[in-house]
């Protein structure tokens, strides 16, 4: 019994510092962004994100926390010009939270520049159905011969 009882203590305490590894790593990512420094960012995004996609449980501060992540990577990639290593991070935000307009107009972006316009057109669309009256989701599609 105390053998079962120290195994559930250590693996509580692996699973709690895991957690707070993965918001050191995206809260240094974060800090590194405003400075600036994409590169050192983005290595803490990653990081983040390798420990956090070992998260098995589905609460919704841990699905919220991988939405920021992902977002945070996706969105990098996005501003370094870098739409095809940005998409996968963007379309997992977007599943994990789908009635967000700013992974959907991200993921819009990238793919329009990527030539997938009808990927493109189905984001803008999306995000136009979450804000009707969104500017640049309207204008995208304008762009794109869709209105």
């Amino acid at each position: 019994m105390r053998l079962l009882f120290i195994f559930v203590i250590i693996i509580f305490s692996t699973l709690t510092a895991n957690a707070e590894e993965y918001l050191s790593y995206y809260q240094l990512g974060s800090q590194f962004e405003k400075e600036h420094n994409s590169e050192k960012a983005l290595e803490n995004y990653l990081q983040a994100h390798t420990l956090i996609s070992k998260e098995t449980t589905t609460d919704f501060k841990t699905i919220n926390n991988k939405y920021a992540i992902n977002l945070a990577i996706g969105t990098l990639y996005f501003k370094l010009q870098k739409p095809q290593d940005a998409i996968a991070y963007l379309e997992t935000a977007v599943q994990l939270n789908p009635d967000k307009i700013a992974p959907n107009l991200a993921a819009g972006v990238c793919n329009k520049e990527l030539g997938n316009f009808d990927e493109a057109i189905k984001y803008f669309e999306k995000v136009r159905n979450i804000d009707p009256n969104n500017t640049i989701a309207s204008r995208e599609l304008a762009e794109l011969g869709k209105k």
